[in-house]
């Protein structure tokens, strides 16, 4: 995105300022961020970009005419939050070099961040767009209790089967919710093995806690030609103006989910 943009030219700040900002937006995003630890992500392509690309949908023909079909484009979704840094804490940081409170940058940035990871994951249904759990055209298999030291290991080799039949050798990536993934920490009796370790020699390209996912996980087929993250404009923070004895910030970003193949998604639901 252009800086200019972001009104940073139009600030009383310096550059320094404006890295540590920038420097601690890449810090909390790359912590909490988990759909992006899970599928590629492409971009940033810029503000602009509103849709990325689908395929060309038939919607009429007429007899004897010329057809009618129309681009099934996918939005990009834009996300922000405004945050506050006091007048008084810049000068600081500025003058006499003081660490800057960021806590306000901080709560903004785990606000989009979690809500980033959900609509990448359920979509928002008020405007038919869906996620990666709730996409229709993907599989899904019913988890079986994750009782004893095994148990997980053998839910997600069925799991792998079922893409196994529809082509997807792997390599394969897995997001678990807070409690699933937690149980795969066990060990096995009489072992210094843990079932994360025995995992991952089934799902080589990563394990990844999401406390977005309610419950269950998915199972994906790690290449960027099936799956991925579109970025226009990554988060990145903006300046608004004075107000009072403060600055007004904005951070935001815009991003989609594009699914070029859906069988490559397994969508692992939790047991009744």
């Amino acid at each position: 995105m252009s800086l200019s943009l972001l009104n940073r030219d139009d600030a009383p700040f310096d550059q320094q300022f404006w890295n540590t900002l920038d420097d601690t937006i890449k810090n909390v995003a790359q912590a909490q961020l988990s759909v992006r630890k899970l599928l590629y992500t492409e971009g940033p392509c810029g503000l602009g970009i509103q849709f990325v690309p689908g395929n060309e949908k038939l919607v009429e023909a007429f007899e004897g005419g010329p057809d009618i079909s129309l681009p099934q484009g996918v939005p990009l979704v834009q996300l922000s939050s405004s945050f506050n840094i006091a007048a008084r804490d810049i000068e600081a940081f500025q003058k006499a070099g003081l660490k800057i409170n960021l806590e306000n940058l901080i709560n903004s940035l785990l606000k989009i961040t979690t809500q980033e990871d959900k609509v990448l994951l359920y979509g928002i249904k008020a405007s038919g767009l869906y996620g990666l759990m709730s996409y229709p055209e993907a599989l899904r298999m019913k988890l079986d209790k994750w009782e004893q030291v095994g148990d997980a290991v053998e839910s997600i080799l069925k799991a792998v089967e079922i893409l196994d039949k529809e082509g997807f050798h792997g390599p394969y990536s897995l997001a678990l919710s807070t409690n699933l993934y937690n149980k795969l920490f066990r060990r096995y009796p009489n072992t210094e093995i843990i079932e994360m370790d025995h995992l991952k020699t089934l799902v080589t390209e990563g394990i990844i806690k999401s406390a977005a996912i309610e419950s269950g996980g998915v199972l994906v087929a790690s290449a960027q030609e099936y799956a991925s993250i579109v970025l226009g404009q990554d988060l990145v923070a903006g300046f608004e103006g004075p107000s009072g004895r403060d600055y007004v910030f904005t951070l935001s970003e815009t991003v989609a989910l594009r699914i070029v193949v859906p069988k490559s998604i397994c969508v692992l639901e939790s047991p009744v």
